[in-house]
């Protein structure tokens, strides 16, 4: 286990390093920058994101804190952190097949009385996505995005599921590659995203498509 102070100096490198990222010719695309953690009470992140084409995760856990993921994302964790299977019914556990996610989501507590960490990553090379939950009402993604949440500050959990592609056209579904479903992830504080390769963004402009 690396301490929390080294993780977090690899962290600020990493990311101080990319903030020359700048438009990609006139495209109107951006290099992707990705957000520093928001630090705890007592300075420590809210998570740290490791690495560079294959990353991982890792979020310190106060004793009664937890995370979620998909089965099978969990490295490695602290001795007191314990599992437990999410059901959320037959319509979540299908919502969330349909999505491309797993049967279920796995929930880790730090049952402990001392502060634990859990990490995670995602089942093939890529890089992880922050996205914060809190300034969105509902995140699209395609099948098999999701890799695990936090919710720590509004104590709601995160909902996974299928949802339909909103393009506006059939064919553009059928020929696109997304399809006609793609993930639906809603609520929590923050929720990560696994992406292959580099990842570029756009703002699209009232009436851009």
């Amino acid at each position: 286990f690396i301490t929390p102070s080294i993780n977090y100096q690899c962290y600020h490198f990493q990311y101080d390093n990319r903030i020359m990222a700048k438009q990609l010719l006139d495209t109107g695309f951006e290099l992707w920058v990705p957000p520093l953690a928001p630090e705890k009470d007592d300075g420590l992140p809210t998570f740290e994101i490791i690495g560079t084409d294959a990353q991982f995760i890792q979020i310190p856990l106060k004793p009664g804190e937890k995370t979620s993921c998909m089965s099978g994302a969990m490295a490695y964790m602290s001795e007191h952190v314990k599992m437990a299977v999410k059901f959320g019914g037959l319509k979540g556990m299908f919502g969330r097949i349909v999505g491309g996610g797993s049967l279920f989501l796995v929930e880790y507590t730090n049952e402990g009385s001392e502060d634990g960490y859990i990490s995670m990553t995602p089942d093939y090379p890529g890089v992880i996505v922050p996205i914060d939950m809190r300034q969105y009402e509902e995140v699209y993604a395609v099948r098999d995005s999701y890799l695990c949440s936090l919710s720590f500050e509004t104590g709601v959990d995160t909902n996974v599921s299928a949802g339909m592609n909103p393009t506006s056209s059939p064919w553009a579904c059928c020929f696109s590659g997304v399809g006609f479903i793609v993930q639906s992830i809603k609520q929590g504080d923050y929720s990560f995203l696994q992406a292959q390769g580099t990842v570029i963004i756009k703002t699209l402009v009232e009436g851009e498509e």
